[in-house]
């Protein structure tokens, strides 16, 4: 699980920083503002992103990576230029840009339908970089559509806005909580664990029951993001014939797709296809 640090009244310690490294090292990145524009730097070089957490003006966003998506490659640490074609430099300057902390599932798909004139198999591509892409074309309110188990944060000159559910603490938003990785392991799992008040115990492994085993969650997710790549789309098409610029031709159909009424706003669409209970 990624990490990021929104630091709007303090800098970030070099000890948080640490801490946030530590268990996602994989990729590290930095964002600040100056002279009315959005200046990054990532890589994999902790040292200067420290050195920069002490230098760079207030407010600040930081993030370090576990790589899932897209693998290993310093490209696709955070954060990305919001951009029709997200550059993948290790530093720049944009209007605007965006960290993310979570999972898209079926963002490829996504990317088919909503934006078919994008090969995403070509380069270095991951859901984060997809997401980019999606809020270059379609505004921030994409993000209404993923924000269930996953943190943004889109930085820009003005203002900074922040979607998902964070954590406060001792000043800092924190999508995830950092924390200490631990010396003792399960093979292959539960690696760099939340040990805060815990010292080295780890947690249970989650048990699951008959009627709701691990696989049926992980359909129930595959069907989840399928049913709401529809509902996006289908959504999205209808706007584009009404302002005259549709591309429908290009667009692909998608498994499961839902009966959705496509004048419904984008949170009835999301209320739809995630139920009353939420999506969260």
């Amino acid at each position: 699980m990624c990490c990021i640090a929104v630091c709007q009244k303090k800098r970030l310690t070099p000890e948080l920083l640490k801490d946030m490294y530590d268990t996602n090292n994989h990729g590290v990145g930095i964002a600040w503002i100056k002279k009315g524009k959005v200046i990054w730097r990532k890589g994999n070089n902790i040292k200067q992103i420290e050195i920069l957490c002490g230098k760079v003006p207030l407010p600040y966003i930081v993030h370090t990576r576990m790589a899932s998506i897209g693998g290993q490659s310093v490209a696709l640490a955070h954060p990305f230029p919001i951009e029709r074609k997200p550059a993948l430099s290790l530093h720049g300057t944009a209007h605007r840009v965006l960290m993310h902390n979570g999972h898209i599932i079926h963002w490829d798909e996504l990317m088919a339908v909503v934006s078919p004139e994008v090969d995403t198999s070509k380069g270095n591509w991951s859901d984060s970089r997809a997401v980019a892409h999606l809020i270059a074309c379609n505004g921030t309110r994409i993000l209404n559509f993923f924000k269930g188990g996953n943190r943004f944060v889109v930085l820009s000159a003005k203002d900074i806005l922040i979607v998902g559910n964070w954590h406060e603490k001792d000043d800092y938003q924190f999508s995830t909580l950092p924390y200490k990785r631990t010396t003792t392991y399960y093979p292959g799992a539960y690696q760099g664990v939340n040990t805060i008040g815990q010292g080295s115990k780890l947690p249970e492994i989650p048990k699951y029951s008959s009627e709701y085993s691990k696989k049926g969650e992980e359909d129930l997710l595959d069907k989840r993001d399928r049913r709401v790549a529809a509902a996006i789309a289908k959504k999205l098409l209808k706007e584009e014939r009404k302002n005259g610029h549709s591309n429908s031709t290009a667009l692909v159909p998608v498994e499961n797709k839902p009966t959705i009424d496509a004048s419904a706003t984008l949170d009835a669409i999301i209320n739809e296809v995630y139920g009353d209970s939420g999506y969260g």
